[in-house]
């Protein structure tokens, strides 16, 4: 049972990723919304933590659930998410 509830959790988890990489981001949405992350990332991404360069499903994940310090931001709705993650591939 503990078995098929965790296939189910991955692959929830794995379809909202994908639902969000499917979106359009809007870059400059994303901008705004990134001033939450600017106080570690920096305005351009250079910051304590250098996330210049970062884009796709490695930057989405951890976007989403968190790493090394970074809170999780799974709450947010997936069309910020994906205005984020566009605006951070710009970096």
């Amino acid at each position: 049972m503990l078995m098929l509830l965790i296939s189910l959790f991955a692959c929830a988890t794995e379809n909202r990723e994908n639902d969000i990489l499917a979106l359009s981001g809007d870059v400059a949405n994303g901008e705004a919304l990134f001033a939450t992350c600017s106080g570690c990332h920096g305005a351009d991404g250079a910051g304590d933590e250098n996330i210049q360069g970062e884009g796709g499903r490695g930057a989405l994940e951890t976007i989403l659930y968190g790493e090394d310090g970074m809170p999780a931001y799974e709450g947010w709705a997936d069309q910020d998410l994906a205005d984020v993650l566009a605006y951070v591939e710009t970096l």
